[in-house]
């Protein structure tokens, strides 16, 4: 009886964890989701099948780009095109976010499929709320594909393990139509995770459907330069990226914006972190407490490490190939695969220093909030620049003036986490984001010495020619510290 009472203790206070993850979350989220501000894409989206004269001609210029690769950004086109002048958008950021919650739902569905005993389905799930990096494929519609994805491949796992074939071969085409990432991991990933009865025909099957989309992709892969690359360009990509190897898993980990965000709250992050590791060293010396033999044989736990290192060079393998740089997206299905592999972990290791590590794990969750807390802060400063920008622009021009932006930085505000997510929109030469706010039409050229080699662009017929620090000086709000 008493065994029985602790288990249902156990149960319940897993669960709370989960639902204080999500809460966490939802609130660091709440700023960026109530300013509803657009991002880079999302304006092509939005005003892509007006300026091109309908969907049909739009989506012939999409496909003519991407050719087979990637279809599922059709629903995105489709989501917000249909949403972003009729609704406020931070509305439709929430269906993204809501495809994080689903896959969250599923992982922990996964993990109790294979048998993981609590509380870690529950502690993976909420390592994967709390993503340090996290903001840009939950908080963006034009990644809306990422985690879209991710759960159609959980779900492919979960219906290959139960031996649901047809149905599962729908999700696992589903994932690798919506993410790339998933085309080299997912046969492995279905053989590791499969039931003893179905693996080999679920394996077969997964296999079978990746190749199909790989031949799909090499075959058709648009006129996009970054997809569009010979076998000899995918292996220079492969050994001359050096560099990367050390900044995508050091930045996708949050070392790099976790220290930010403590130092941007500091002194209030002393306090953060301080909550978190006390708080995590109680929940795991509750938690933990009796289980002191592994769950795993002698000599599984290496075979399971290996298999999870293969996984994660699977799932970059199509980054390793071509020339994308770092941007936080990419890095979630790595995290989801680390999130999971934990939880496997941590149900698989005999426990004696529980409080110690129950105190690590709460200063990385304190860590992984202030990150997300700063890439929240930064991106509504950056709506906020952005929206003030198009107006300061409009009221100087008229439709078709061409504007020249000299000395473009990275960001509005420093410092600023890497990745797509807290680029201003001036980084860019597109001009939908004025047309969207204001209905001004202008050409723009911008350059900096830093990004593009050069301090100005062509100045030649350009109507207005800007400063951007000084522009940046000029719409930051008063209390912006780390406005240039």
């Amino acid at each position: 009886m008493r065994s029985e009472v602790k288990r249902l203790g156990n149960f319940a206070a897993a669960h709370w964890l989960v639902i204080g993850s999500t809460g966490l979350v939802l609130l660091v989220f709440a700023p960026a989701v109530i300013q509803g501000g657009l991002l880079a894409d999302d304006y092509i989206k939005c005003l892509g099948p007006i300026q091109a004269g309908g969907y049909g001609p739009f989506l012939r210029e999409i496909w003519s780009d991407t050719g087979a690769v990637r279809p599922a950004q059709i629903i995105e086109v489709l989501l917000i095109s249909k949403t972003c002048t009729q609704v406020p958008f931070g509305l439709v950021m929430l269906v993204p976010l809501s495809l994080k919650f689903a896959a969250g739902l599923l992982l922990w569905g996964l993990l109790c499929d294979l048998r993981v005993r609590p509380p870690w389905p529950e502690v993976g799930v909420a390592m994967w709320l709390l993503e340090p990096v996290g903001t840009e494929a939950a908080l963006w519609p034009s990644a809306l594909h990422v985690h879209l994805g991710l759960v159609c491949a959980l779900a492919a796992l979960r219906l290959y393990r139960r031996g649901f074939l047809v149905s599962a071969a729908f999700a696992s085409a589903g994932a690798a139509l919506s993410v790339e990432q998933v085309i080299f991991a997912l046969p492995f990933a279905v053989w590791v995770t499969g039931s003893r009865e179905h693996r080999r025909r679920a394996t077969a099957v997964a296999t079978v459907l990746m190749a199909i989309v790989i031949v799909a992709y090499a075959t058709w892969p648009g006129h996009n330069e970054r997809q569009a690359l010979t076998l000899g360009e995918r292996w220079h990509n492969v050994v001359t990226k050096g560099a990367w190897y050390v900044l995508f898993p050091t930045s996708g980990v949050g070392l790099y914006s976790g220290a930010l965000g403590f130092l941007w709250a500091f002194p209030y992050s002393i306090a953060v972190v301080v909550v978190g590791a006390a708080s995590g060293a109680r929940l795991f010396a509750r938690r933990l407490h009796g289980q002191t033999t592994p769950s795993l044989e002698a000599g599984t736990g290496v075979r399971t490490a290996l298999a999870v290192g293969v996984l994660i060079v699977l799932v970059n393998v199509p980054l390793i190939v071509t020339e994308v740089g770092y941007s936080a997206r990419t890095f979630t299905p790595t995290w989801l695969v680390l999130s999971g592999a934990f939880a496997v972990a941590g149900a698989s290791i005999a426990w004696r220093r529980v409080r110690a590590f129950g105190a690590l794990a709460g200063t990385f969750a304190a860590f992984a909030i202030l990150s997300l807390a700063l890439s929240v802060f930064v991106r509504v400063r950056t709506d906020q620049f952005n929206r003030a920008a198009a107006e300061w622009i409009a009221a100087r021009t008229v439709d078709g003036s061409i504007v020249a932006v000299c000395d473009v930085d990275r960001t509005v505000v420093n410092p600023a986490p890497l990745g797509a997510f807290h680029l201003h929109e001036l980084h860019s030469e597109l001009s939908s984001w004025i047309e969207y706010h204001t209905g001004r039409k202008v050409q723009i050229r911008r350059s900096g010495q830093r990004y593009w080699g050069a301090r100005c662009p062509d100045l030649r017929g350009a109507t207005l020619v800007i400063s951007f620090p000084r522009l940046v000086r000029e719409l930051s709000p008063p209390d912006n510290r780390y406005a240039r």
